[in-house]
């Protein structure tokens, strides 16, 4: 909200927004610390040397000002890729027996 707010400092829909939740006592720590966050996402194709391409989505959320990231990589819905990373798994352990 906070990098909506600085997008569009002159937006009254948004400033209005922001009147009404000051009122929150739960808010109004939250809207006094200067962390704001950014997620973005994005499809990827890992190739696995013994599964092969395994399609991913990826969602990256960025903290500022510490410039902090989390990566996280989930199998994309409707493909094979859930399977092909239980074979990875798989294949992984085997490795070190």
């Amino acid at each position: 909200m906070r990098a909506t707010t600085s997008r569009y400092p002159y937006d009254p829909s948004l400033a209005a927004l922001v009147t009404k939740l000051r009122r929150l006592p739960r808010f109004l720590p939250l809207w006094a610390q200067p962390t704001v966050g950014d997620l973005q996402s994005a499809r990827k194709i890992v190739v696995h040397p013994q599964v092969g391409e395994i399609a991913l989505e990826s969602s990256v959320l960025t903290i500022q000002p510490a410039d902090l990231r989390l990566v996280v990589f989930l199998p994309r819905p409707d493909t094979d890729a859930r399977s092909k990373l239980d074979l990875a798994a798989t294949i992984g352990l085997q490795q070190w027996v």
